[in-house]
C-alpha cells in the first residue's frame, strides 16, 4: 500500500473512530497501520505537543486521577472499544475550543521541552524492554504496565507541571489517541447549503465545514452533516461543529431534520443534551442558558446537564407534539408544542422581505404567534377587550381593563384605552398611560397580523394600504388596529430569546388605510375619519399624532430604545363614534444591533 493511500485510509478510519462508528475490524486495521508506520507516529507526536490539546491539560483539576483511570487503563492498545470509550470520553471531552490563549509562552515551552526530554528517556527505556520482550516473542507494542505505573507515580512527585508533562508523555504512547488531534482540524464534518441574507462573523471560504466554532450574525443558513442530518440555523446564533453527527449550540436557534441514517444525531448545550432517533425538532438557547425544545415529528432523548449536582440530572423522552424548557441548572419542565406552535422556522424562506434574523424583527408577526421572523399566522389577532386570540372579526365591545396575554410569549397584554373612570393601565407591572384621553371605552375589531378590515354588517373585506402599498403578507407586514385599541410588547422577553443582539430602535409607518377613503369617497372620508396614534415606552409617550383617511397622511415613526427600556406599547384612540377607523402600524420593526454576550 502506498503512503498516500495509507494516509487517506487512516484519515477515514480515524474520522469513523471520532464519530463512534468504527467497527472492530476497522479498529484492528487502524492499529495495524499505526504500528507499522513510525513516520506517522512521529508526525502525530509533534503535532500533539505543539497543539492546543497540550494547553487543555493545564486546566485538568486532578492529573493524578486522569493518569490512573484513563492512561494506565489504556496502556495496551489492543483493548478494542474499551480503549476508544475511555480515551475519547474522558480525554477528548476536554473542550478544545476553550483552551486558554493567554498562557505564558516561555512557561509552556519549558514544559513542552520537559515533556520531550521525558518522552525521549522513556522511549529509550522502552527499547530495552522491547528487546527483552522480543526474546519471548511478545508483540512490539505491548508495554510493561507495571513499569509505566512506577514511572508515572515517580513523575507525580515532581511539580504539578511535571505531572502534566507526564500525562502528555504517556498519552503520546497511545498512538490512536494522538491521531485524534492530527485529523481533528482537517476532516470535513458538514457542508454549507442554501443561505438567505446570511452574514457571518468569520469569512466562509467554501462550503466544506470543519470542526470548530461559527457565528451567524444575520439571516439563515442550512448545514448538512456528513452523516445526513440537516439543520437550519437562524441568526443570531453561535454554535460549534463537533463531529459529523454532533454540534454544540452556545446561543441561538436551530431546527433539525434527521433521516434514519443519522440516528443518534446530537445537539449539546451548556445545560442539556438532545439525542435524536429519526425526527424533526427545534431548539432555542437564550439568555442565561435557558433552552426550549419542540419536537415536530418522531422521538428524541433529552438529558439535563447539571454538573454541580449529578443527582439532579434528569432524562426523559419527548415525542411528536411535546416540548420542554431547560433552565441554566438543568431543570426540565414539560411543555406542549401547541402552546407555542410558531416559534421555529422549519423551511428556508423563499422571498425577500424587511424581516432579517439578527437585524430586524416584526411585531406584526408576533401578534400572529410567530417569533418575529415570518412564522406567525396571517390575520390572527387579539381582542383588546377580552384578550382572546382569534381570527374572527367582531362588533364593538366594552373593555375590561388591562388583560395579560399568556398565549404569546413576546406580548405582555392588551387593553382598550380610556381614562374616563381612572388611570389606564398598560402593563402587567401596573404602569399607567398618563396621557391617555377619555374615550367611549369600546373597541371594534381585533388587533391583527396583516392589514385587513371588515365593514360592519357586510361580509366584505378590504386590504390595508398606506402610501400606495398593500400590507397583508409576511413580507409586507402590518398591524391592523382599529380605534380604541392597545397592545404592549415585553422587550425583556424578546431579549431573552436573542442574547447576542440589542434592541436599539422601533420603526413603523402609521396611518388610516387609504382604501377607506376609496370606499367612503375621497370627499367624505377625510371629514369623518380621524384617530390618534400613540407609541409608549414604559408608559411614557414617545410618539403621538392625529391622522385622517386623506391620501399621503401616513406618518413615519422612529424611536430609539435603550437597553433598560422594557415595555413598548402601541395604541389608537378616538373619543367619538368608533366605526370605520382602519388604523395601521405598517412595517412595525424592531431594529437589532450585534452585541458581545457576557457569559
Amino acid at each position: 500500500m502506498s503512503s498516500e493511500i495509507q494516509d487517506e485510509n487512516v484519515k477515514i478510519l480515524v474520522s469513523e473512530l471520532l464519530d463512534g462508528e468504527l467497527s472492530d475490524d476497522q479498529q484492528k486495521q487502524l492499529l495495524c497501520i499505526l504500528k507499522s508506520d513510525d513516520k506517522l507516529s512521529q508526525r502525530v507526536l509533534e503535532l500533539f505537543i505543539d497543539s492546543c490539546v497540550f494547553e487543555t491539560y493545564l486546566s485538568l483539576k486532578n492529573p493524578r486521577i486522569f493518569i490512573k483511570k484513563v492512561v494506565l487503563n489504556s496502556g495496551y492498545l489492543d483493548t478494542g472499544k474499551a480503549f476508544t470509550n475511555r480515551v475519547a470520553t474522558e480525554a477528548l471531552r476536554q473542550d478544545i475550543s476553550t483552551c486558554s490563549a493567554n498562557a505564558d509562552t516561555k512557561q509552556l515551552e519549558a514544559i513542552k521541552q520537559y515533556a520531550r526530554d521525558q518522552l525521549q528517556a522513556f522511549l529509550e527505556e522502552q527499547k530495552e524492554i522491547q528487546r527483552l520482550l522480543a526474546r519471548k516473542k511478545q508483540p512490539f507494542f505491548l508495554f510493561d504496565i507495571d513499569l509505566i505505573t512506577k514511572k508515572t507515580l515517580s513523575f507525580i512527585r515532581f511539580t504539578k507541571k511535571a505531572a502534566i508533562a507526564a500525562v502528555i508523555s504517556l498519552c503520546i504512547l497511545s498512538t490512536v489517541f494522538l491521531s485524534f488531534h492530527y485529523y481533528m482540524s482537517n476532516r470535513i464534518v458538514a457542508t454549507l447549503g442554501q443561505t438567505f441574507n446570511a452574514k457571518w462573523e468569520q469569512k466562509i471560504e467554501n462550503t466544506e465545514l470543519h470542526i470548530g466554532k461559527m457565528k451567524l450574525l444575520e439571516g439563515y443558513a442550512a448545514v448538512k452533516f456528513k452523516k445526513g442530518a440537516e439543520v437550519i440555523i437562524q441568526a443570531p446564533s453561535s454554535f460549534n461543529l463537533k463531529s459529523s453527527n454532533k454540534m454544540f449550540m452556545e446561543t441561538g436557534w436551530v431546527t433539525a431534520k434527521v433521516p434514519p441514517a443519522a440516528k443518534g444525531f446530537e445537539i449539546q448545550t451548556s445545560s442539556s443534551s438532545v439525542i435524536d432517533y429519526g425526527t424533526e425538532f427545534g431548539l432555542m438557547v437564550g439568555n442565561e442558558n435557558l433552552s426550549e425544545l419542540h419536537v415536530f415529528d418522531g422521538k428524541i432523548s433529552l438529558t439535563s446537564n447539571d454538573n454541580s449536582n449529578s443527582s439532579k440530572k434528569q432524562q426523559l423522552w419527548l415525542e411528536h407534539g411535546q416540548a420542554a424548557t431547560i433552565d441554566a441548572n438543568g431543570h426540565i419542565d414539560r411543555e406542549n408544542v401547541a402552546d407555542r406552535p410558531r416559534l421555529f422556522i422549519r423551511n428556508m424562506p423563499t422571498s425577500e422581505g424587511i424581516i432579517v434574523p439578527g437585524k430586524t424583527l416584526s411585531l406584526a408577526d408576533m401578534i400572529g404567534g410567530g417569533n418575529g421572523l415570518g412564522t406567525g399566522i396571517l390575520n390572527q389577532g387579539i381582542d383588546p377587550a377580552t384578550g382572546q386570540v382569534t381570527i374572527l372579526r367582531k362588533n364593538s365591545t366594552s373593555g375590561r381593563g388591562f388583560i395579560p396575554q399568556t398565549d404569546m410569549i413576546f406580548i405582555d397584554g392588551v387593553f382598550v384605552p380610556d381614562s374616563s373612570n381612572g388611570p389606564c393601565i398598560v402593563t402587567t407591572t401596573g404602569i399607567e398611560f398618563s396621557d391617555c384621553p377619555k374615550t367611549n371605552g369600546k373597541s371594534y375589531e381585533i388587533i391583527a397580523n396583516a392589514a385587513m378590515f371588515c365593514i360592519e354588517g357586510f361580509n366584505e373585506y378590504h386590504d390595508g394600504r398606506l402610501n400606495g402599498r398593500i400590507y397583508n403578507t409576511a413580507y409586507n407586514p402590518s398591524i391592523s388596529i382599529h380605534a380604541n385599541s392597545g397592545i404592549t410588547f415585553d422587550l425583556d422577553e424578546i431579549r431573552s430569546f436573542m442574547p447576542d443582539v440589542e434592541v436599539v430602535r422601533f420603526r413603523a409607518l402609521c396611518g388610516v388605510s387609504e382604501t377607506l377613503s376609496e370606499y367612503l369617497g375621497a370627499e367624505t372620508a377625510p371629514k369623518i375619519v380621524d384617530m390618534d396614534f400613540w407609541v409608549l415606552i414604559d408608559g411614557k409617550t414617545r410618539f403621538t399624532k392625529r391622522l385622517t383617511a386623506e391620501l399621503s397622511q401616513a406618518a413615519q415613526i422612529d424611536i430609539q430604545i435603550n437597553q433598560h427600556d422594557r415595555f413598548l406599547t402601541l395604541a389608537t384612540t378616538n373619543p367619538s363614534n368608533i366605526s370605520m377607523r382602519w388604523g395601521m402600524f405598517a412595517e412595525p420593526i424592531l431594529e437589532l444591533k450585534k452585541t458581545e454576550t457576557k457569559r
